[in-house]
């Protein structure tokens, strides 16, 4: 889906007005990628909240580009959950994986486990509480400990465990320290 020109343009704008000031590059080929150059350097995937723009009506439009600006600022992952562990609250160092993605913690929604993923090349790590294990091929769609078919509709924001997710899976050493 080609993204239009005019609508990245509203979005550099929302993150301007709410404080980034690195650079700004688009990456991928539709482009789908807000590269912000920091520091730190992260990306926003754009998609998602042009899908949401897209059925939203004309008068909420606004809402959703500042939104992308505000929400979770510095974050890759965007939620309306303040309570919700993004990538800005894990230790980016916790484990060596390609160097390129960050680091989120996933929870399963039937299950509650939680394990760490790497966004956006899919590596993921499970049994965090002891030596954490990389799943060679991961199944994004199901849960790694239960099987349960995961739903990705509204991106990751839907598996982002809460901190005390996090600390009741015994995970508190991949949080950063506030």
């Amino acid at each position: 889906m080609k993204i239009p020109d005019s609508f990245v343009e509203q979005l550099i704008a929302a993150l301007r007005r709410h404080g980034e000031s690195g650079d700004v590059r688009l990456m991928g080929p539709t482009p789908d990628l807000l590269e912000l150059r920091g520091p730190p350097k992260r990306g926003r995937y754009l998609p998602d909240v042009y899908k949401r723009w897209l059925r939203a009506p004309a008068a909420e439009r606004d809402a959703i580009v500042d939104e992308f600006g505000r929400l979770r600022f510095g974050s890759n992952v965007m939620t309306a959950d303040a309570g919700a562990v993004t990538d800005v609250d894990i230790r980016q160092d916790a484990i060596a994986c390609c160097g390129d993605g960050v680091f989120v913690l996933l929870c399963c929604p039937a299950c509650r486990a939680v394990w760490l993923h790497c966004e956006p090349n899919g590596h993921s790590w499970v049994d965090l509480t002891t030596t954490p294990r990389k799943l060679e091929r991961p199944r994004a769609d199901k849960c790694p400990s239960c099987g349960k078919a995961l739903r990705f509709d509204e991106g990751l924001a839907a598996l982002l465990p809460a901190r005390e997710d996090v600390l009741a899976a015994g995970l508190e050493r991949y949080l950063v320290q506030r």
